[in-house]
């Protein structure tokens, strides 16, 4: 078996006849002259070569005049982050830093721009609702955020943001069917309003404690995608002294 850098064999036999393959692969990061794996081949004055992979790295991207950037490196691997800032007061469209990734950079760079564009009034959501009171105007990088009705469960990122007169993609509320058992019973405590089966994804019931007992935690549970979130603890008064 030859010593590797930065890459690991595929198999496990430890000696190898003459023109044995040995199959190889880099660890993450990194890459050889064939790609992300390879071969050699044992000859007769041994393999055909060194297997060595190389830390990947992104190209140093175009940067636009009034973009100012930071770190400011020769090379990039895998994993660096690159930080923007706008000269002369200008307005940043786009992303505030990008990564360097095996594919290169992501998500694309921004620009900087003197007028940016408001935004209309944020689109419904089926399904949802916007959480705060609607403003009159939006600016750019102005964020709103949404909530989705009961009995439904959101997916994606809650918040858009206005760039440039553009929303960013709405999240979407996905109904839920799956339902919570029976409440819980709470010692030393009591639910103080109860309903009758099934309870659906959204639906809270709320707690009281017995007297002399205090409550330790929130004081309502909520069916969550088919389990009810943490119960409160109900202690006794003796017991906290």
């Amino acid at each position: 078996m030859p010593a590797f850098e930065n890459a690991k064999a595929k198999s496990n036999v430890t000696w190898f006849k003459l023109n044995d393959k040995l199959d190889y692969e880099c660890h993450d990061g990194y890459e050889s002259q064939d790609g992300h794996a390879g071969s050699i081949v044992c000859g007769n004055d041994g393999w055909s070569h060194k297997p060595v992979c190389y830390e990947k790295e992104c190209k140093i991207p175009e940067i636009e005049k009034n973009l100012n950037t930071e770190p400011k490196k020769e090379k990039y691997k895998v994993g660096d982050v690159l930080k923007f800032f706008c000269r002369q007061r200008l307005k940043r469209v786009g992303p505030d830093s990008v990564q360097c990734y095996d594919f290169g950079w992501s998500p694309n760079l921004p620009t900087c721009k003197e007028q940016t564009k408001q935004c209309s009034p944020p689109p419904q959501l089926l399904n949802g609702k916007v959480k705060e009171t609607q403003k009159e105007n939006y600016e750019h990088n102005d964020l709103v955020e949404y909530v989705c009705n009961p009995r439904f469960l959101m997916k994606g990122f809650n918040k858009i943001q206005c760039v440039d007169g553009q929303w960013t993609d709405l999240p979407i509320c996905i109904e839920v069917e799956t339902t919570c058992g029976d409440i819980p019973e709470l010692n030393y405590g009591y639910a103080v309003q109860t309903s009758n089966p099934p309870y659906h994804h959204g639906d809270s019931v709320e707690f009281n404690c017995r007297e002399g007992f205090t409550m330790i935690g929130h004081k309502s549970i909520t069916c969550i995608s088919g389990l009810w979130t943490q119960l409160p603890q109900c202690i006794g008064e003796k017991t906290l002294l």
